[in-house]
């Protein structure tokens, strides 16, 4: 059954990239970032990549599917311009006060009615976090029921399953860059638990209804 489900995620997402003229062997797209942690008014690189092998991007997203990128902050949201760079799209983003940042981009194709993929990527801006804030409330999304700012290696935390704000059945897929990957389930009562055994990078994925989303962040090591 599980491997039916990453399997049913690979074909979701690799048939929308093949009917963008994509190559069909990238399964996952998802929102990376220079540092996850930025201090106010600095300029972080973001890139918005694809590929089976996270979080190294196999190839870019194209004009005609990239159909919103978006920076949220308690001081508000605004749309960012990516420009192709090799196998990702990139763009600079400022955050000029301390707070959550959640990046967000869409992914449609001309004339669909709803989006194909939806990714997402979490930042904390100045150490200051709220997790309150990480849910869009629009579309198919996963949300982390913990601030990403406290999480810590040998921990777990809840990712929840939402469309359009509210929660949904769905399996999960769950990778680690430091090596690890899990398969997980939520249901419309209870969030997925995805075990945190490394600190780095983590992109979840989920797919239902034939869309698909992912989520990043990022788990810091242990304090001395």
């Amino acid at each position: 059954m599980r491997i039916r489900t990453e399997k049913c995620l690979v074909l979701a997402v690799a048939a929308f990239l093949a009917g963008a003229g994509v190559s069909a062997s990238a399964h996952d797209i998802w929102i990376d970032a220079a540092t996850f942690v930025p201090a106010p008014g600095a300029s972080v690189e973001i890139a918005i990549a694809s590929g089976h092998d996270f979080p190294a991007s196999a190839v870019a997203v194209k004009d005609d599917v990239l159909a919103l990128v978006e920076m949220r902050t308690p001081a508000g949201t605004g749309t960012v311009a990516t420009t192709v760079r090799g196998t990702k799209r990139v763009a600079s983003i400022v955050a000029e006060s301390a707070g959550p940042v959640v990046l967000r981009a869409v992914m449609q194709r001309p004339r669909a009615r709803s989006p194909a993929v939806e990714a997402k990527a979490i930042l904390v801006c100045g150490g200051l976090d709220d997790a309150a804030f990480y849910a869009v409330g629009s579309g198919l999304e996963l949300v982390p029921e913990a601030a990403v700012s406290s999480l810590r290696p040998g921990g777990a935390v809840g990712v929840r399953l939402l469309l359009d704000g509210k929660p949904i059945a769905g399996a999960l897929h769950a990778v680690c860059e430091a090596g690890g990957s899990d398969h997980l389930r939520a249901t419309e009562t209870a969030p997925a638990r995805v075990p945190l055994r490394k600190p780095g990078r983590y992109l979840v994925s989920a797919e239902a209804d034939g869309r698909s989303c992912s989520l990043v962040f990022v788990v810091s090591p242990e304090q001395p």
